[in-house]
């Protein structure tokens, strides 16, 4: 699928691979746990007037992939589809308030996600 995750000890990465590198300019991006402040799977259909910046968008074609703006908030998006993506809100991140990216397992992720949350916040 060219996106896997990976869940270290205080950070969660996101990478792309192949195509959706070049399309992205971007390969990686690293949250803290501490930055995610709302996880879940569900559908997202870009505003008609998101400025890429980086980035590329095939408006039909539902192909999204990059930085976008919108209201002076920052998206990173990653995806073909409009519907079960993996919706993270991000709050104290360098750039992004709002990353969006379609996984082959979201709702496993965003449990998975959840339960690093948890730990992290645990004394």
């Amino acid at each position: 699928m060219g996106r896997s995750v990976h869940f270290g000890k205080t950070d969660f990465t996101l990478r792309l691979t192949g195509l959706h590198t070049l399309l992205a300019l971007k390969s990686t991006i690293t949250l803290p746990y501490h930055s995610i402040k709302h996880v879940e799977v569900g559908s997202f259909i870009p505003p008609k007037w998101m400025l890429r910046m980086p980035g590329t968008s095939f408006g039909p074609l539902n192909i999204y992939e990059g930085s976008f703006q919108h209201q002076n908030e920052w998206y990173f998006l990653s995806f073909t589809q409009t519907d079960s993506l993996l919706i993270l809100e991000v709050e104290g991140h360098v750039k992004y308030q709002h990353v969006i990216v379609q996984l082959e397992n979201p709702t496993e992720v965003a449990a998975t996600l959840r339960k690093y949350l948890r730990e992290q916040k645990a004394p």
